[in-house]
């Protein structure tokens, strides 16, 4: 009778720390993703970034592959990216390197399916992970 309750609570655990795992490495990709491309925009400054932007749409697309997995942990399709462009931006005729940084924040919903989940909290936890990616993205040259 004591170790049922104890083995169910130890398998919501596990739950919980897979769900906070998944959430991180998908955080990561997603960042990773973002940062591997063209700035959003080719000006130096902080900005959040939306559906119609490139970076946007890469971390989009490593979080829906994480999100078709199901089950009890989802990690949310809606997210957070904020993306820095650092000075100096090279003139359009020249190209030239450019530095910045994107910021990517998940959130992940686990449902515990034992104690935790029944009694204990009710409905689903929600853990939140921000990753920030450093990059250098080159501008082509566009001069002859």
């Amino acid at each position: 009778m004591v170790f049922v309750p104890i083995i169910l609570l130890l398998a919501d655990c596990a739950v919980i720390v897979i769900g906070v795992a998944q959430n991180d490495t998908a955080c990561r990709d997603a960042a990773r993703a973002a940062s591997s491309g063209p700035p959003g925009q080719m000006l130096a400054g902080t900005r959040d970034l939306g559906a119609g932007q490139e970076p946007y749409r890469r971390a989009k697309s490593v979080i829906k592959d994480v999100y078709s997995l199901g089950g009890l942990i989802k990690i949310s399709e809606t997210m957070a990216v904020k993306e820095t462009v650092k000075n100096p931006v090279p003139e359009a005729p020249h190209g030239g390197p450019i530095l910045g940084e994107v910021s990517v924040q998940t959130t992940a919903e686990i449902s515990p399916p034992f104690l935790i989940g029944a009694i204990v909290h009710s409905g689903s936890i929600q853990f939140k992970n921000t990753r920030r990616f450093p990059y250098t993205y080159v501008m082509p040259s566009s001069g002859g």
